[in-house]
This record gives C-alpha cells, structure tokens and sequence, in this order.
C-alpha cells in the first residue's frame, strides 16, 4: 500500500483552513481511480509541532502531505504545546526528513510561501511540492484534488503537477504558477506511485533529461553525417575520453550535427547519465541607447555558464551564490549526477568571458561528465579530439538538394541535373544549399539561381537570396517575419500583434504566408499557448540584412518596449518575464493603471526584483495624462540598488533626472549604470556631464571643497569616454554623443579656470565636428573671455 499522512494545522487566531474540505477531496478523488485500493490515507488535523516525530514514526507514510498556513518569511506555521503558532525552520523540518527518507518518497507542502522549505527538504527527499507565494483555499484544494486523483490513475509525478497546475488555470483562478515541484536527483516523468512486492514505489525505466531546442530551431530536418556522427558516438562511448571539439566555418553544419548527436543520445538514455544540456555561447552589446541580446545567449561567461548548468539541474536558487560556491557545487553535481554538456559556438566567448571555456576543458573533463564543443576556430592544443567539418560530400550533398526539393514541394525534373553543381557552388554548405533551393521556392529559374551564387561569397549569396525572398514576400508578412526574428524570445500571435501594431486577423495571415515558404516553422506550445520562434541562421541573417532599415528600428524599438530586454534564464525568470510582457503589452495599450497592477502582482509574488522594479518605473514615467515622476525616479532607484542588469533604464533614470536639473539624481543614475556596465562609454559620458553641472552648481553656492571634487570626477569621467571610441567607427546617434563630450569637457575646463584646457577641447570640438554650430558660438565666446584665438 502507499501511505498518505495528511497533517493539517491551524493555530488558534490564524485564518481558517478548509482543510476539512481538502482532506474530503483528495478521498473522493483516490476512490474513484483506477488503482483507487493501492492508497491509504492517515489524516491528523490540529497537529502540533511535538507531534510530527511521532506521526511519522507510527504511520511510516510513503507521502507527507501538510496543509497549515505558512508565513512571509518563508516557515510553515503550526502550534506548539502551549496551543500558540509557531513558525517551523527550514533547516530543521529538512533534517526531520532526512531521518526518514527511506519510506517518503514525496512530500507536499500546501501552504502560502512554502518553496524556501521545499527547497530544504528536497535534499533529502525525491519530490517534494511547495508553494511561492500565497495560494486561495480554492486554488490549493483543486491543485491537491487532481494531483491525487492522476497519481492514482497512475500518471507519474511530473504529468500529476502538470494536471494539477493545470486544474487550477481551468477554474479560473489565477495560481496555477504558485505551486513548484522540486526533484533534484531525478527525472520527475520517471516516477509513478505504485507499489512493488516489497512495498518500495516502483519508478518507470530510466529516462535522461535533457534541455535540447526544438527541431525547427536548429534544422528543419537532418541529411547525412553518418561518419560524423559515428566519430561522435565512438568518442561518447569512450570511458577515457571526457572532451570533444566540433570545428568548422560558419553554415557548414556544426550546430545540427552537435544536435542531431544529442537527439540520439537520449534515444540510447544511457543509464549513467542523467542530463543532456545545451549551452549556446553568443556575445551582447550596446547599440543606440539599448542592449541588444544576440541570438538567445545561454551564457556570456564562467558565471552565467554556471547558472545555466545549475538550472539544468534545477538548482535554480543556488544562482543567487558566489561564484566560487556555485561552481563547486556545479562540479558535485557533474560528478554524482554525469551529464553530456553541448556547449555550442565558444568561439563567440572573448577576453575574460573565455575562462568559461577553460571551465568546459578543464574542471567539467575531471568529471565522469562529458563535453562536446562547436567553434568557427580550430582551439589551439585541441588538434587530436577535433572534428573539422567541411561541406557535404557528394552523397551527402545530393541527398540533402533531394530532400529540400521534396521539403519545398518543387519540380525535381529541371533541378535534378544540376544536382553536384549546386553542391560545388555552395561548398557543400547546407545552410547555403537550402537558400539557394529556396530562391526557386519564390518563382526563380534554378539556372537563375545558380548565376546568383556563382563566383560569390557564400554569406554574400544568401544574403542576396534572402534579400529576393523578402522582397516578394507581402508587406504585411515581411513585418511578421522580421517581428519574430528581433523578438528574442518565442513570440505568441498577442505579441507579434503588439510589436508589428498589424490586426490578429492580419498577423495569422501572415502567419500563414511565411510558413508555406518554410521561413517560419510550426509554433511550439509553450503553457498552453501557441509560440513561433525562428531558425537561429534565418534570425541571423535577416536581421543582418535588414539592420538599419526604418522597418527594422520601429519594429525594434516595439520589441524593446514589449520584451524589457531581458536575458532569460529558469523558471523564476520566465515567469517575471511573463509580467513584463503583460505589463509592455498594456503600456503600449496606455492602460497605465492596469499595467501597474500587473506589476505590482509580481512585486507581491516574487519580492522587489529589479526588472519588475525598472518596468514600473517607465509605466510611471510615461503616465498619462501627468508622468508620475517622482514615483519612476524611486522605481529606478530601487531597482538600480538591486543591480538592475538593463542598460537602458539607467539612461532613462538619468534622462528624467535631467530634465528637472536634479545633477545628484542624475549622478547617481549614471554612477550606479557604471557598476552594472564599466565599460559603456556612453554612461561614462553621462555620469561625467552630471557631475560638471553638479560641481558647477556647487562652485555658484560657494561649496568649493564639494566642487572641486565633482569638477575633477568630470573630468576624468569625460576624458575617459572621450578615449574610449573611435569618431570614425560612430554612426549619427553616437557622433551627437561624441560632440556632446567635447563640449562638457570645455565647460567642465571652464568652472575648473582651466584656460589651456578650455583652448585644448574647443580646438578638437571644432576640428572633430565642424558643422556643430553651437561649437562656433562658444569660439567667439570663449575667446573673448580667455584671450586666445
């Protein structure tokens, strides 16, 4: 029999719980199931905090299931001897546990704020069920009811938590992402609740877990590679060997042979390895006052790498740790639990981001872990575990033209005799191969086609054809399919709407449009909602293609304001992620009040969390009919003391604090901006120009010690952005920015009664930007004051 001990606590003078009710439904729900004899369930209610040992001692249950209150600060709230509420400690009810985890095999904790708890007792414990934030009687009764009733009609654990979650989205309740299950050590979907012989759970075969993309983002399908594939295969089997380099040029196939391979090992789900994980490497920068994430980083260096491989694991609330900690405990869990990392595209890791590949090639491969690698560079000292990959051979290469001409449902007849020519041209590239095809897709002759490609450049031939394949596609297309490549994230039919301001009638035309061309796969469901997401090589490329086009900075600046821009990562920043949608979606509505109730619902579920704060603070600075100023600038404030990791709200914060000439406010915008961003030449040169009209403000009051200080961290600051760039590298926006340091840096010489610096920096001022004409005017004035021409 499997055991059920249902323990429920109510305090004198706390809220009452109908547990009575929950207690009758999980009951009704077990009986009515298919394995319905297999479960016993042992309910004491009113327990007290002396009554635990005994309870478990006397029932030896198999599940633990708690139905109390919990507190804000995270503890479970019983009663002690005395009949007074008593908050239960983390530590302590997770070392209750471990003395007792041969029998449970689940613990379920129903109460408000219970996941810190949860998080404790799965340490010890294969599943355990907790809370994050505060859950209605109503939604905590119909999450338990269905969670039983699916165990008892023999689902494992990880569907139960889905239909359960599920059940309360159903009812209409709003909760179904308060509940978190927790199974630290294991496959969730690999354990079901029925009793062996010997009255051990019986869990389903083993079955690895993995992260891998979906399909459709890596390659439509897969051709060929089978000696690759074969040395891949080889290698993994190789007890002796932990690493593995992919090596090849750009489109050739690395990505999709790095997957493909990964598909096949959790086909095998070799029994000594609990994890496949992808890591895709990509570089972030700064671009016209916004961060602009490329191609969905996984990780950027040694920490956001060790995060990720936390979260595979799901340890996300160990990412809050130092780095050192985390790492260690990284590497206790490659060791007891192996995993095959697939660690794609390193070479896009630079400067001090690379000790992350030294982490891969050197800590992990200490490990029974194993490593797989893709670079564009051959990685020096690697030579004998290395893979080149080159173009498709001759085989390969006519299988893969066979199977997109099947794939875009074109006439094999005039194609099939220029087959091998179509290979050559191409280098046997597949991602070259399939534009190529695809061009004859849109209506073009493959001789055509192929005049296009002869003679040039791979890149600059699918950029050509990708140019004719958009400029056929209709207008209202082009913005959906340009829509879904700057959205970073899957986008739902909502977003698209929001970013493109097309019509959901509009957009699903579109939709449709693009997808018979093969240019945007089928949605993957993600949370019951349909999502499109675009190959990573298409996204690439069109946004290269369409970089600097008006199409493209709307239809940016739309996804900015919609997505917050954010580097996602776990399921607590998916959620957040989520309101931050929400809350973009209503802005860009003007529905100001709803989209700060939205917010401040995740502020309540999930603490003062620095993107929430940032989002609030442009909702309020954007209120209409009067901006709610002082409110955003707070906003700001508090989320730049969490360390806000988004560039652009400290430019804002900065903005608005200029424009009421509040130069501390402003200093403290752009100062708290350079912790987060050090090497941003263009928060230097804003935290610069606020502390000279701060020192210049100071100097008017007479405060000379407090003015001479900020005057010279203005200087310094300005000199320091001044050095930092280099004017024929800027386009228009930054060239503004640029003239702009110049001319801090001759006010800033100035208020300090700097004669030869003043001279110096109006001289370059000039030279640099001759058609600056505020840059004339100062001449005359400035000439006349100092007597130098």
């Amino acid at each position: 029999m499997i055991t059920i001990l249902f323990l429920a606590g109510n305090p004198p003078g706390t809220e009452r719980i109908a547990f009575d009710e929950e207690i009758r439904e999980i009951d009704s729900r077990l009986r009515s199931s298919e394995y319905r004899d297999l479960f016993v369930i042992k309910s004491h209610l009113a327990v007290r905090l002396s009554d635990l040992q005994e309870l478990l001692l006397r029932h030896k249950p198999n599940i633990v299931h708690f139905s109390s209150h919990g507190s804000t600060s995270n503890e479970i709230i019983l009663q002690n001897d005395a009949g007074i509420e008593c908050a239960v400690p983390a530590e302590a009810l997770s070392a209750l546990f471990s003395k007792f985890s041969e029998h449970i095999q689940f613990v379920v904790l129903n109460s408000c704020y219970s996941q810190t708890q949860a998080e404790a007792i799965a340490r010890h414990i294969a599943c355990v069920i907790g809370m994050s934030g505060t859950i209605t009687d109503t939604s905590a009764i119909s999450f338990s009811s269905a969670f039983y009733q699916a165990l008892g009609y023999g689902k494992d654990v990880k569907s139960a938590y889905d239909l359960a979650c599920n059940q309360i989205q159903i009812n209409g309740l709003g909760e179904h992402e308060i509940p978190v299950l927790l199974c630290q050590k294991m496959d969730p979907s690999s354990i079901k609740l029925q009793p062996s012989e010997d009255g051990e759970l019986i869990r389903v075969p083993h079955q690895i877990a993995d992260n891998l993309p979906s399909r459709e983002r890596i390659a439509i399908d897969f051709v060929g590679r089978q000696k690759e594939l074969a040395i891949l295969d080889g290698w993994f089997k190789d007890p002796k060997s932990e690493l593995w380099v992919l090596a090849g040029d750009g489109g050739k196939g690395k990505t999709a042979i790095a997957y493909e391979f990964g598909i096949n090992i959790k086909k095998q789900n070799p029994e000594n390895y609990y994890l496949i994980q992808w890591l895709s490497a990509k570089r972030k920068r700064f671009v016209e006052g916004v961060i602009i994430y490329i191609d969905d980083p996984d990780f950027i260096d040694l920490n956001t790498a060790i995060d990720k491989v936390l979260s595979g694991y799901g340890y996300t609330s160990e990412t809050s740790k130092p780095l050192d900690e985390k790492k260690e405990t990284v590497l206790e869990l490659l060791n007891e639990l192996p995993a095959l990392l697939i660690v794609d595209d390193v070479d896009s890791l630079e400067g001090e981001a690379e000790n992350a590949i030294t982490f891969f090639t050197t800590d992990v491969t200490k490990t029974p872990s194993k490593v797989l690698l893709t670079s564009r560079r051959s990685l020096f000292g690697f030579g004998g575990i290395t893979t080149r990959i080159n173009g498709f051979s001759r085989e390969d290469g006519n299988s893969f033209v066979k199977s997109r001409i099947a794939l875009f449902e074109l006439n094999p007849r005039p194609i099939a005799p220029f087959t091998e020519k179509i290979v050559k041209i191409t280098d046997g590239s597949p991602l070259y191969i399939e534009e190529l095809l695809r061009l004859c897709k849109f209506g073009v002759g493959i001789k055509d086609a192929i005049a296009a490609w002869e003679g040039v450049d791979g890149d600059a031939a699918r950029a050509y054809s990708l140019k004719r394949e958009f400029e056929m596609l209709s207008v209202n297309a082009k913005n959906v399919l340009l829509a879904c490549c700057l959205n970073r994230i899957p986008s739902t039919i909502e977003d698209i709407t929001v970013i493109t301001g097309l019509d959901k009638k509009s957009v699903i035309i579109a939709v449709e449009e693009i997808g018979r061309l093969f240019l945007l796969p089928q949605p993957t469901v993600i949370k019951a909602t349909p999502r499109f997401d675009i190959n990573i090589n298409t996204r690439s490329l069109i946004i290269d293609v369409m970089k600097g086009s008006d199409l493209y900075k709307n239809l940016d600046a739309n996804v900015k304001r919609l997505a917050g821009e954010l580097q996602i990562s776990g399921k607590r920043r998916f959620a957040i992620t989520e309101y931050l949608k929400h809350s973009s979606t209503l802005l860009t509505l003007e529905d100001f009040p709803k989209a700060e109730k939205v917010l401040k619902e995740g502020l309540t579920k999930y603490g003062e969390d620095p993107d929430l704060l940032a989002q609030l603070g442009r909702i309020y600075s954007r209120w209409k009919p009067v901006a709610r100023l002082t409110d955003a600038k707070n906003s700001f404030r508090r989320a730049a003391e969490l360390k806000c990791a988004q560039e652009d709200m400290y430019h804002h914060w900065w903005s608005l604090e200029c424009k009421d000439k509040e130069w501390t406010g402003a200093v403290a915008a752009s100062e708290y901006g350079l912790k987060q961003f050090p090497d941003s030449w263009i928060l230097k040169y804003r935290a610069g120009y606020a502390h000279s009209r701060l020192g210049s403000t100071l100097k008017v009051q007479f405060q000379r010690d407090r003015a001479r200080y900020q005057l010279t961290r203005a200087r310094f600051l300005l000199e320091n952005a001044l050095q930092s760039v280099n004017l024929s590298d800027l386009d228009l926006y930054e060239r503004k920015i640029h003239s702009d340091i110049l001319k801090s840096l001759v006010f800033n010489s100035e208020a300090q009664g700097h004669a030869e610096n003043v001279k110096r920096f109006l001289k370059q001022w000039l030279n640099d930007h001759p058609d600056d004409i505020e840059a004339k005017r100062q001449q005359l004035r400035l000439e006349t004051k100092f007597s130098f021409n």
